[in-house]
């Protein structure tokens, strides 16, 4: 079985951008040495979700959840830890090295491939609608529906 390399791990560890991986999800404003944002796993009406961009890391005061940025892909994405790795290198336009790759690696590289790419298309349209739902005169009936 192949695995992704330790060096390509710490590519893109070292190449990730912290606030803008995270801004992508969530609305981010700076208070101190921290950004501040509402939590994207739980409704909240106070920024209570924390991102230090030096370190890489978030943490919800009011969830309690955290961690780096590759646990953060994991959730909103839904994927596991080498789902999350290719995800990222994807988006940073990093080649992936495996170890120990078998000769069936291209097939379940293909197939990888198409799921970030339903994941990339899912994440654009729940954006799409999201904006439409909370942003455009267009959402307001579904907005009212969903209040109800």
């Amino acid at each position: 079985m192949s695995r992704i390399s330790e060096d390509s791990i710490k590519e893109i560890l070292d190449k990730a951008d912290a606030l803008t991986l995270f801004g992508d999800y969530v609305q981010l404003e700076k208070k101190g040495g921290r950004y501040w944002g509402l939590c994207p796993f739980h409704n909240e009406k106070t920024a209570s979700f924390s991102v230090d961009p030096d370190k890489k890391f978030y943490y919800c005061f009011g969830c309690n959840k955290g961690g780096g940025f590759i646990s953060f892909i994991m959730e909103m994405e839904k994927l596991s830890y080498p789902e999350a790795l290719e995800f990222m290198a994807k988006r940073l336009g990093i080649q992936l090295q495996y170890e120990g790759a078998s000769p069936d690696h291209s097939e379940q590289q293909i197939k990888r491939s198409k799921q970030s790419e339903f994941a990339e298309l899912y994440r654009r349209v729940s954006g799409t609608f999201h904006h439409f739902l909370k942003e455009h005169p267009a959402g307001s009936d579904a907005k009212k529906y969903l209040l109800e």
